[in-house]
This record gives C-alpha cells, structure tokens and sequence, in this order.
C-alpha cells in the first residue's frame, strides 16, 4: 500500500483505486508518519461524517492538517475559527455572521458578478486567456477584496506573500519564507488599525468590534482569520475552479448541459469541490 502522503501517488499513482481498496478492506487503517508515530485514516462516508461532527471526540485544537512534527505547537490552535470546538467556535461565528445574512450575501452576488464580467472582459479584450491566471486566481481573490474591504492590490500583495512563504518553509535557513512572513504580518497589523480607525462591513471591522465588546480574541488571532481567508481564495478556491474546466472539457456532453441550462450551477459547483478535492484531508485529535 502506498503512503497517502506520497506526492507521487497523485501526480503518477491511482488514488482512487488506493481509497477503493482502503474502504473496501481496511475503511480505518494505521499509517506511519513524521517523528513520532502516524495517523489513522477514515476513508468512509458515514465513519468521515462521525469524526467532523462529534466534536466532542475528535477535536480540531490541535490543528486541521498533518504535520511531520505533531508535538509542534500549530499557529492559531484552539483559538481561530476552524481551529476551535463549541462554545468558542460559536462566540467566533456569531462575531462575524452579519457579513453572511440574506441581504449582505446578495450584495456581494452582485459585485462578485461585476468582477466576473471584468476578468471576462479583459480576457476578451487581450485575445488570450491563461485561465488559472486570469480568472480562477483573479475571482476568487477579488471576493476576499470584498470580504477583507481591503484593495485588490492589497490582496495580490499578500496572496503573493503568503504563497512565498508557504513554498519556502522548508528552506534550511527559511530566510525568504520569514522575510514574506514578517512582511505579510506588518500589513495586516495596518489593516487592523485602520479598521478599528474606520470601521465598516467587513470582516476584519466585525472582529475588531467583537474584540472591544468583549471577545477574547487577540490582534495575532484576527490576522491569522485574515490569513485563512486569503490562503482560501489563493490555494483551494483556485484550485478547484483551475481543475475543474479541464474536467468540463473532457466530459462535452456535461458542459453542454451546463450551457444549456440543464444543470443548476449550484450542483456543478458541488461536483466541482467533490471531484478536484482541492483539499485532501482534513485532520482531527481524539
């Protein structure tokens, strides 16, 4: 059996045929991992939807991704959002629920399909397209804009940053990974300042207001809810929507359907997310 965490095993293997043996024969098995020991991987559906649910059991506070080290403290463990179990969870979420009601996600709908038309446009424009350059980094990047209230340059800025210092975090001296990191950190440090300055409808003014109302929730931890938001946009979202026109390309009949109204887009963005699985575990602690 191969290791799951083996890169080789999705640029070159067959994962599926891995994870249909895995449920048929061992759907909870032992893997060796990292320096001290390994992990078990759920690999059913219902025995999946038993470990994200039951909190109680299976703890996200220690962090939602492996690590080679697991006695390593994970940044932001038990403190932000999907970090965090009920009650403080809960707290989190309802700091920032207004930004999701009916009538603030319609606003968004509208200007998120004027930034769609504007990347269409400029595709046109130009007579050329690199498709994961220009529209599914460029959207998905221009929601956060919206969700952050920060400029599209801001957000460039710090995807660009963070993505530096993702790629070189294994560096032996991790020079670049830091500077990126340092730099990353100085600008939302002034995001926040100016957010508590002028506050508006936006994510890093409603926990700000949270924060002065009452919620034990620090200035790092808001930079690091920030930082989810933009790592979402920049590393998940783009890669579902990149893999995902491929995925219409070679299956015609589905993009025909997609065009011709036969297909709601809700479901074919479902089916975007269950097919690319951009994320390819998640982790919990019992």
């Amino acid at each position: 059996m191969p290791a799951l965490t083996d890169p080789l095993l999705y640029s070159a293997g067959d994962p599926h045929e891995v994870w249909r043996r895995l449920r048929e024969d061992s759907p909870v098995s032992w893997h060796e991992y990292g320096e001290h020991g390994g992990y078990w991987a759920v690999t059913t559906h219902a025995a999946g939807l038993e470990v994200l649910t039951e909190w109680e059991r299976f703890t996200s506070t220690k962090g939602i991704f492996l690590r080679p080290n697991f006695k390593d403290p994970y940044p932001g463990a038990g403190t932000m959002m999907a970090l965090s179990d009920p009650p403080r969870h809960d707290l989190l979420r309802k700091a920032i629920m207004g930004l999701f009601t009916a009538r603030a996600v319609s606003k968004m709908e509208e200007r998120t399909r004027g930034v769609v038309k504007s990347a269409l446009q400029g595709v046109v424009e130009a007579g050329r397209c690199d498709f994961v350059k220009d529209i599914a980094a460029r959207i998905p990047l221009a929601v956060s804009a919206e969700l952050l209230s920060i400029s599209m340059d801001d957000v460039e800025m710090l995807a660009k940053v963070t993505t530096e210092a993702a790629e070189n975090s294994t560096d032996i001296e991790g020079v670049e990974a830091q500077q990126a990191h340092v730099e990353s950190l100085r600008h939302y440090s002034e995001i926040i300042t100016e957010k508590r300055r002028n506050p508006g409808q936006d994510l890093v003014s409603a926990l700000t207001r949270a924060q002065a109302e009452g919620l034990d929730i620090s200035d790092d931890q808001v930079i690091l809810t920030c930082d989810n938001v933009i790592v979402a946009a920049n590393e998940t979202t783009r890669q579902a929507v990149g893999a995902g026109m491929p995925a219409l390309l070679e299956s015609p009949e589905q993009w025909q359907a997609l065009r011709a109204g036969e297909l709601r887009l809700k479901t074919a963005a479902e089916e975007f997310l269950r097919w690319t699985a951009p994320v390819t575990h998640i982790l919990r602690t019992a």
